[in-house]
């Protein structure tokens, strides 16, 4: 009688032992695969908290200071020429720029300057029967070096310009000559869908791109 209580009870401790070795297993075995699931979490929310926006810039200019003129085009009437108050705007623009960065300098000059500035007419910016644009900038590549570029403007009365101490499509277009481009995903200064509501400064982000570069 006492061999078969001593047999049943190593029966009881054996049977105890295994089933508590499984049990400790799974436990252990979730609590792993739990972790690595949240160190999977943390990581991503890194990765997202440090992403910038996607506007990488492949070509920078080759020197500084920047130069820049105001061009006078002809036309059959005179001159197509920017006036005072558009220069204005445009000189507070790159000053903008100048101050907001570490290295970036502008010059304006009598002579072609690295940037030639041009204020024309509205119809001359028509595409197609129905759009027109009120702005555009023309980067010159070379060796994948920006060396020169045009900035055109269409016409004195547009949003942010010739009617108001606004610079900001200004601002916009200078900095397509820095290589960034429109992006509808991007808020601020280089935004293709939102408007422009005279926030008077580039983006911080553009201005930590700009000084990681110049």
């Amino acid at each position: 009688m006492k061999s078969a209580l001593i047999f049943i009870g190593i029966i009881i401790l054996v049977v105890s032992v295994l089933f508590f070795s499984k049990y400790n297993i799974e436990i252990t075995g979730k609590t792993i695969v739990e972790e690595n699931i949240e160190e999977e979490i943390i990581k991503e929310e890194v990765i997202e908290e440090i992403k910038e926006p996607e506007n990488p810039l492949w070509y920078i200019w080759d020197h500084m200071p920047i130069t820049y003129s105001f061009i006078e085009v002809p036309s059959e009437n005179g001159v197509y020429k920017c006036i005072q108050q558009k220069k204005e705007l445009i000189i507070k623009a790159f000053n903008s720029i100048e101050e907001s960065t570490n290295n970036i300098k502008f010059e304006e000059v009598e002579d072609i300057g690295d940037i030639k500035i041009h204020c024309l007419p509205k119809d001359i910016s028509r595409i197609g029967d129905y759009y027109y644009t009120i702005a555009d900038a023309l980067p010159m590549i070379e060796d994948n070096k920006i060396i020169s570029g045009e900035l055109n403007f269409y016409t004195d009365s547009f949003p942010n310009l010739g009617t108001s101490n606004c610079y900001d499509t200004i601002l916009h277009e200078i900095l397509h000559l820095f290589d960034f481009y429109d992006d509808e995903n991007l808020e601020g200064m280089m935004s293709s869908v939102k408007q422009i509501q005279c926030l008077y400064k580039i983006d911080d982000w553009i201005v930590y791109q700009l000084n990681e570069l110049y």
